[in-house]
């Protein structure tokens, strides 16, 4: 009987510490820091730039943004990936393929939204992301109206909504 006591009382302290929210540490891991906010804007203006080359017949103009900016996607992909192991362990891989998914599907559907004009846009917006050199490409990207849309919280808005 001294044992279930032991039991009771292990599960009203666990239940207590779970209405106090995650840990300081949890909460850490659950944000992303700001390196890993910009690979999240890079790989939606990727998702964007992507469904506008396919959608407007203008791969020519995607490919040649990919090959210029290979070296900072890469970079940026690997940052992904580590941000989605820190807050998934095993499931990484399934939760940032899931991710990528969505974002192209929020900019398909962008493009349905919105089809007047919409190859006029696609094409200025993809001629714009190859003009640029690689140091403007975090700026370009965080400019999107997209840019915020994949729904992880940064650690510095964390930081200032306590």
């Amino acid at each position: 009987m001294a044992g279930f006591g032991y039991l009771r009382w292990a599960a009203t302290g666990a239940l207590l510490l779970a209405s106090f929210g995650a840990t300081p540490a949890a909460q850490a891991a659950a944000c992303a820091s700001p390196v890993e906010q910009t690979a999240l804007e890079t790989r939606i203006l990727q998702s964007e730039l992507m469904v506008a080359a396919l959608s407007c017949g203008k791969r020519d103009l995607y490919n040649g943004f990919v090959e210029k900016f290979k070296p900072v996607l890469v970079d940026r992909g690997t940052t992904l990936r580590m941000l989605f192991h820190r807050r998934h362990a095993g499931g990484a891989k399934r939760e940032l393929d899931s991710f990528i998914t969505r974002m192209a599907n929020a900019a398909s559907q962008r493009s349905f939204d919105h089809p007047e004009g919409f190859c006029g846009r696609a094409t200025r917006l993809l001629e714009r992301a190859l003009a640029l050199q690689p140091d403007g490409l975090a700026a370009f990207a965080a400019a999107l109206p997209a840019a915020g849309s994949h729904g992880i919280e940064t650690c510095l808005q964390r930081v200032r909504s306590e």
